[in-house]
């Protein structure tokens, strides 16, 4: 079976409020971005076209740039 890492997201008030310890989060690259509606940092991964040919942006910058991490430490 192959080696696959997994992207964990974790709230910043779970985090503060200790739902989410040291453990979860210990010897690991920890990333903060912002994500959800309103949030114009968005990436165009070329993914999904709209009818003009035109992308649509679909991930968040910080889910890209953890991606590139990911792609970075695999080799």
């Amino acid at each position: 079976m192959p080696n696959v890492r997994k992207l964990q997201i974790f709230q910043l008030s779970d985090i503060n409020s200790g739902k989410i310890g040291e453990k979860e989060i210990e010897g690991k690259i920890v990333m903060f971005g912002l994500l959800g509606p309103g949030f114009t940092d968005r990436f165009y991964s070329g993914a999904i076209k709209r009818g003009n040919g035109s992308f649509v942006p679909d991930m968040y910058a910080i889910e890209f740039q953890a991606h590139i991490a990911l792609q970075i430490l695999s080799e």
